[in-house]
């Protein structure tokens, strides 16, 4: 009877050990779904414009000038308002010079009228592009187009603010080398944009572009900088004007 119970209890303990010891059958693997850590980590591609430093919004201003019932020049100019007091102050010094230009158009377009040239009235218009708005700068480039008399002109002017300290930009602040060097390898880029176009441009556009360097008309982007050249200095008056877009890798090395 003591062999039965002894075996009993060994039985009982063997069967206790067995069920501690139990593994329980893997169940199917289920497919990895695409964000399991196992997959490779997707980063999200780059925004095309990242947050903005500030909110420029537009400030629009139509008019039309006359005298005696005769229209002499219809006016929309839209100019940036930046909440930056500089850039603001800036701006407003804009809108006196444009005034100025109106009172020149409207004189222009009453002698025309005089000399019966004078078929419809002319036409100032203006708007502006925000390039870049971010990592403490804002860069814009203003077109106007002015027609009157059948003769129409186009021009581009652009401005580089720092956001932290208000200062209206140069090219100069933006290079640790000297204004020769920095401008030689610009130039490089100028003139691979001409070679690779003869055709639109006059035969002596690498010299001209050379002497009429715009060190105070350019804009920055997110991808390097452009060059503004006015109409008729790299090429015909029908080019309008030219911009040539540099990448930032062919001057970083030059940079602050």
């Amino acid at each position: 009877m003591k062999n039965y119970c002894k075996l009993f209890l060994i039985v009982l303990l063997a069967l206790a050990l067995l069920a501690g010891c139990t593994v329980s059958s893997p169940s199917p693997s289920a497919s990895p779904s695409p964000s399991a850590s196992a997959s490779p980590t997707v980063r999200p591609s780059p925004l095309p414009w990242p947050e903005n430093d500030l909110e420029v919004t537009k400030s629009v201003w139509t008019h039309q000038f006359e005298e005696d019932g005769v229209a002499l020049l219809d006016v929309e100019s839209t100019l940036p308002q930046t909440g930056l007091t500089s850039a603001d102050a800036y701006y407003a010094t804009v809108m006196d010079a444009l005034l100025e230009r109106c009172d020149a158009l409207c004189a222009d377009a009453k002698a025309l009228g005089k000399n019966g040239a004078l078929d419809a009235p002319g036409a100032l218009s203006s708007d502006f592009t925000v390039e870049l708005n971010h990592n403490s700068l804002l860069s814009l480039s203003r077109t106007t187009v002015t027609t009157l008399g059948g003769s129409r002109e186009t021009q581009t002017l652009c401005e580089t603010f720092s956001v932290s300290s208000g200062k209206l930009m140069l090219l100069d602040d933006f290079f640790s080398v000297d204004r020769d060097v920095y401008c030689e390898r610009l130039l490089g880029e100028v003139g691979r944009v001409i070679d690779a176009d003869p055709a639109r441009f006059f035969e002596d556009a690498a010299k001209a572009a050379d002497e009429a360097f715009p060190f105070d008309n350019f804009c920055l982007t997110l991808y390097g900088l452009s060059l503004f050249y006015p109409e008729f200095t790299l090429a015909p008056a029908e080019q309008g004007v030219i911009r040539i877009d540099i990448p930032r890798e062919v001057y970083a090395d030059l940079c602050n």
